[in-house]
């Protein structure tokens, strides 16, 4: 039961009356409701419009470009020269960083300078080629080269914070029945964990042809390694953040090759000049011994000088990645050996962490088995998940 108290022209009093377990039981409450068109009700109105208009304005950062373009919205991160930045009209926006005239943050960013210290405050200022930054613990305000900045708002692994685990997988198939009877399986998957100074990488592939029931290729490959970023501890050695040594492990097998198994093992050191979702790009080089096991040869073993050079670059706002892997060895062996695979490729994100490629692989070996060619070239289209 509800009972309504008219007190003053703008006010009612409500006084509630509830039942509980059937007994009549008084529950007065007072509430106070502003009549439409009131005074008080007009200024409450005025109240809850302003501080929301203040709310929005606290939250959004300004960005001034060198063609006079003035964005509004929210500052993701920025990292390889391309700053994400966040609109309510037209979603998230890449805009090259050399382009940023002017840059106003009104909510604390961190910033990842190229010496790889870490500053944390309000971009205040942005203008031409440096930067001020403020922060609230602090006095005085820093000021910076816009070109010393590596990252803003870098994923936490970078900071030292966690990890990062991220993989592939992919898979061609191919089924022929008619004039021609053929089946082909190929796939390959990789797996990579990553903090601030380790990274473990595990990479296989295999592929295999069946034509009218018989085998015509079947071929295998499983790589490992494991890499240690000192930073600053070698940095009297290396004089730079990105140096890496590591170990890496190397299995192949190729049956119509006459290759029944190909082992190789050794450490290495490389250079990470690019890390990240858009540009990856390191190179090492290293030694490995080596150890091969033939089905109608004598085995082999020797020595040899290793290198790797692995890049991958999205390009067009990321619905097209370049990507270009090599891996070869030069073998004091008798005679001296040369071993080269390449894969090179694009890759087209479709939905969902799905991905379409075409890749082509090619094999060289400079002291084949008999009867065994040089150069082989695979041509691939293949379709995977990648997280």
């Amino acid at each position: 039961m509800r009972f309504v108290i008219r007190c003053q022209e703008d006010i009612e009093l409500y006084c509630v009356q509830r039942y509980t377990d059937k007994i009549m039981v008084p529950d007065i409450s007072l509430r106070l409701v502003f009549i439409p068109n009131s005074l008080p009700f007009r200024l409450c109105l005025l109240i809850l419009f302003l501080s929301g208009t203040i709310a929005t304005t606290a939250e959004a950062d300004t960005l001034i470009l060198k063609n006079g373009d003035r964005l509004t919205g929210v500052v993701i991160n920025e990292t390889d020269g391309v700053l994400k930045f966040k609109t309510s009209y037209a979603g998230v926006l890449s805009i090259k960083w050399l382009e940023v005239e002017e840059l106003r943050s009104d909510s604390p960013m961190t910033l990842l300078l190229d010496d790889n210290d870490v500053l944390l405050g309000n971009v205040v200022t942005n203008s031409g080629d440096t930067l001020q930054i403020e922060n609230k613990d602090q006095p005085d305000v820093t000021e910076l080269y816009k070109q010393s900045v590596k990252q803003i708002n870098p994923e936490p692994w970078l900071l030292g914070k966690g990890h990062k685990l991220s993989g592939m997988i992919n898979i061609s198939l191919k089924y022929d029945r008619g004039n021609n009877v053929n089946n082909e399986i190929d796939f390959d998957g990789k797996l990579e964990y990553r903090d601030l100074r380790n990274r473990l990488s595990i990479y296989g592939e295999y592929d295999e042809d069946i034509t009218k029931e018989i085998t015509t290729k079947q071929k295998w490959l499983l790589t490992g390694a494991y890499d240690y970023f000192p930073r600053n501890d070698w940095g009297y050695l290396f004089g730079a953040q990105d140096w890496f040594v590591g170990l890496g492990l190397n299995l192949k097998s190729d049956k119509f090759s006459e290759l029944n198994l190909r082992t190789r093992f050794g450490p290495h050191i490389g250079y990470q000049f690019y890390e990240s979702k858009v540009l990856n790009f390191f190179l090492q080089g290293g030694g490995e011994a080596v150890k091969e096991n033939f089905s109608t040869q004598q085995d082999n073993r020797y020595w040899a000088t290793t290198w790797r050079l692995n890049f991958d670059r999205y390009l067009f706002n990321e619905s097209l990645q370049l990507y270009f892997i090599s891996d070869g060895l030069y073998g004091f062996a008798s005679p001296d050996k040369t071993l080269l695979e390449n894969w090179a490729g694009f890759r087209f994100p479709l939905k969902g962490g799905v991905i379409a490629a075409m890749e082509a692989e090619t094999d060289y070996d400079s002291q084949p088995a008999v009867s065994v060619k040089k150069l082989s070239t695979t041509y691939r289209f293949k379709l995977g998940y990648e997280f």
